[in-house]
């Protein structure tokens, strides 16, 4: 079989197309409340990105299912699905520190910061083998 499709490096009227983008840390602007957050909940919560694998029942406390949201943005739908679901564990990825920040201080506010850690995060990216 012969793949005849050809991706043209620009449209119709001579402009170049865009490329695909990855996902990196950005840097934007903190508010106070996400500084503190970053500050005194991410060493509770946070995760800190390196290559080795990671052991998910080390990491919680316990044995539990595990879900990951990769970009959860401001943290809204993660704070929210670990608050509806204590007996699972949570595992958000973010580069934008910003929306980190937010995730934790409103994983915070909404209670969901206990003993059993169901909702972490990790600064970085994420690879999938």
């Amino acid at each position: 079989m012969k793949n005849d499709v050809i991706s043209p490096e620009f449209d119709e009227n001579g402009r170049p197309l865009r490329r695909i983008r990855s996902f990196v840390r950005r840097q934007g602007r903190l508010t106070k409340g996400q500084q503190h957050a970053l500050d005194n909940i991410w060493p509770v919560m946070g995760v800190e990105f390196n290559d080795a694998p990671l052991d998910f029942a080390a990491l919680f406390g316990r044995d539990a299912p595990v879900t990951l949201e990769i970009g959860f943005g401001m943290g809204a739908s993660l704070v929210a699905m670990a608050k509806a679901k204590p007996e699972q564990n949570f595992l958000g990825i973010e580069v934008h520190s910003p929306g980190v920040g937010a995730c934790l201080a409103s994983a915070e506010e909404e209670g969901v910061q206990n003993p059993a850690r169901n909702v972490s995060r990790c600064g970085g990216s994420a690879a999938i083998p």
